[in-house]
């Protein structure tokens, strides 16, 4: 199964909160919202403001706030951020060449190269902004609570 690591989760969740809230938001907040350890939110935040999407403040109504606008902030910006280059096989990798053994009688490399290429202009046509146009799900406090 192809899936996003859990940090990229974490990640668009918490920048997709702060664009919403449009405010500089605590580690502590992010982490109290969405139920997450304050551990793991500021690891996601350390490696966000590394790649200069967040900006940290100081002080004690300090946090992080986006460093972009959020239609300018886009899901691969966010996996590239947290994971790296999307490369779906090793040599769609654009780090790989002259390192796969099978890649001069691989008949596959061209067809791979293509679907990574169109996979990454899916995530490049996505962004924050996108995100925030959909509805917000209601939270329910209590297990078992019908809506």
């Amino acid at each position: 199964m192809l899936k996003l690591n859990r940090i990229v989760d974490y990640g668009i969740l918490v920048l997709t909160e702060i664009a919403r809230r449009n405010a500089c938001v605590s580690t502590t907040e992010l982490a109290a919202t969405y139920g997450v350890s304050a551990t793991i939110v500021a690891k996601v935040l350390k490696k966000l403001a590394h790649a200069g999407l967040v900006t940290s403040e100081r002080g004690s109504h300090g946090g992080y706030r986006l460093a972009q606008p959020p239609g300018d902030v886009t899901l691969r910006t966010i996996v590239n951020a947290l994971e790296g280059p999307i490369a779906l096989t090793f040599c769609a990798s654009s780090t790989s060449s002259g390192r796969c053994r099978t890649r001069p009688f691989c008949v596959a490399t061209d067809a791979m190269r293509r679907l990574n290429h169109l996979v990454n202009g899916a995530f490049e046509a996505v962004s924050l902004a996108d995100i925030l146009q959909a509805p917000v799900p209601q939270r329910q406090e209590a297990a078992g609570v019908a809506p």
